[in-house]
């Protein structure tokens, strides 16, 4: 049987009120409890994005200091910079490169003869006749300005273009100029880039450009095969001066303005 008595207001009033605020302190906890967990995935996106900064700005110093020699055997002080460009292709290439002869290299004479010009891969303009200058820039030379070694003023040249950079090229045959007068023979090669045979010994000198640095497995291996080849007679050539030191840690290296030095200690 129902009552017919109509509901106390203030009983419901009291019963809904509770309900809602029990909802609410649930929906509350709930809301409390999700950003609990989001604020820790954030922070162990944070703590991960910073160890992952932190790790490889350690690689990459630990590799930099790795990369720095503590030493180095030659003497630098008193020795000047050059100022170079470095966008060429990068040195130490296994192409073959041009073998020379002592009759081929004419940089300091007038050069009559295509066949013989074209067979050098660098001359001075200053020499060169307005017919050798478009014969060489229709064979694809290059005109550019270098310090010559043992001088401080740039001169233009024709250079030929190589698998090595210009600046790699013209060390290296202006180098051989140095030491054709003085040797007894003197060749360009595809591994050594200049070896050298005089009274009864063979040397070796491997010209090295700053792009050369980042080839750290191939340099190593360069360096034990010409120990092998030439024992200790063998020398880097760097023609950067600033970068000697870190070329020293694979081999004795001397820089382009120590070449007259190491020509009168070697062979005088």
């Amino acid at each position: 049987m129902q009552s017919n008595q109509p509901s106390d207001p203030m009983v419901d009033l009291a019963f809904y009120g509770g309900l809602v605020v029990c909802i609410s302190w649930l929906v509350l906890k709930l809301a409390t409890i999700a950003w609990q967990f989001l604020t820790g995935i954030w922070q162990a996106c944070v703590l991960l994005f910073a160890t992952t900064i932190s790790t490889i700005c350690f690689v990459k110093a630990f590799g930099y200091l790795w990369d720095v020699p503590m030493h180095t055997d030659v003497d630098l002080e008193g020795v000047e910079d050059e100022e170079f460009f470095f966008d060429e292709k990068p040195a130490l290439k296994n192409e073959q490169v041009q073998t020379i002869t002592p009759q081929e290299n004419n940089s300091d004479k007038k050069i009559d003869s295509s066949e013989i010009l074209l067979k050098s891969p660098v001359h001075r303009i200053a020499d060169l006749k307005t017919e050798d200058q478009c014969l060489l820039e229709r064979a694809g030379y290059v005109k550019k300005e270098f310090v010559p070694l043992g001088k401080t003023r740039r001169e233009p040249y024709y250079v030929q273009k190589q698998k090595t950079s210009l600046e790699h090229t013209f060390v290296v045959y202006d180098i051989v100029k140095k030491l054709q007068p003085i040797v007894k023979s003197i060749e360009v090669t595809q591994n050594q880039d200049i070896k050298i045979f005089h009274k009864g010994n063979y040397y070796a000198l491997t010209v090295v450009t700053p792009s050369d640095l980042h080839k750290h497995h191939k340099l190593t291996a360069h360096a034990k095969t010409l120990t092998k080849t030439f024992g200790a007679n063998w020398w880097f050539v760097t023609t950067k001066s600033a970068y000697a030191k870190s070329f020293g840690r694979y081999g004795v290296t001397i820089t382009r303005n120590q070449i007259d030095d190491w020509i009168q200690e070697n062979f005088s």
